[in-house]
């Protein structure tokens, strides 16, 4: 050890090992790595909505949600009394990942269900969505629901058929996809027997 005469910090970090590693032996036990508990999941209610009847679900009741990887997410924006959600950032643009939020259903009975979405967008670049039902995209083949900047609901496109779909009784999934930023949603409005949804936008 003559190497380490007169090199007083080489002698310190030598007692450092040599005490750490003493104070491991003392327990008999390895020292376990410290543990960071990740911060709880709150992205949507994780709740399955019952529907019997034609039904209104607001925006914000959500299953589940996930965030675009240019950090675009469904936003929570309140206007005039009414919640409803915004794609942000408005950057602009065509998302070509885009963040979504999912809604689970539990149907009653099997039947024809029509889907209708209230959306309005700032400008005509920045009002459309698209729809999955069950994991089948029912808008990818044109250029999503569109509305314009009124609050308009919309089942179909000019190059979109309605949304009308016979299911069978159980749990269903509806993702709600940016397909531009700046978009604005605000309830799905699911229809049986030929049901239409309401003139206007109620509260959340």
């Amino acid at each position: 050890m003559d190497f380490l005469k007169g090199n007083k910090f080489s002698q310190m970090v030598i007692t450092i090992l040599f005490f750490g590693v003493a104070l491991a032996g003392c327990t008999g036990e390895e020292i376990e790595e410290p543990v960071f508990e990740e911060e709880e999941d709150v992205c949507g209610t994780n709740e399955t909505i019952h529907i019997n009847q034609s039904y209104l679900i607001p925006s914000t009741q959500y299953y589940s949600c996930e965030i675009g990887s240019n950090g675009h997410i469904w936003t929570n924006v309140t206007e005039d009394g009414n919640t409803f959600l915004k794609a942000l950032p408005d950057d602009n643009i065509t998302l070509g990942d885009p963040g979504f939020v999912t809604y689970q259903i539990d149907l009653e009975s099997s039947d024809n269900y029509s889907f209708w979405f209230n959306l309005r967008g700032p400008y005509g670049t920045s009002d459309s969505v698209h729809i999955e039902i069950d994991g089948v995209g029912y808008t990818y083949g044109g250029r999503g629901l569109g509305a314009g900047t009124n609050w308009t609901w919309k089942n179909s496109g000019t190059d979109i058929p309605p949304i009308e779909i016979f299911l069978e009784q159980g749990t269903h999934e509806i993702k709600v996809i940016m397909r531009e930023d700046g978009v604005e949603f605000s309830q799905i409005f699911i229809g049986m027997n030929g049901e239409t949804p309401p003139e206007t936008m109620e509260g959340s």
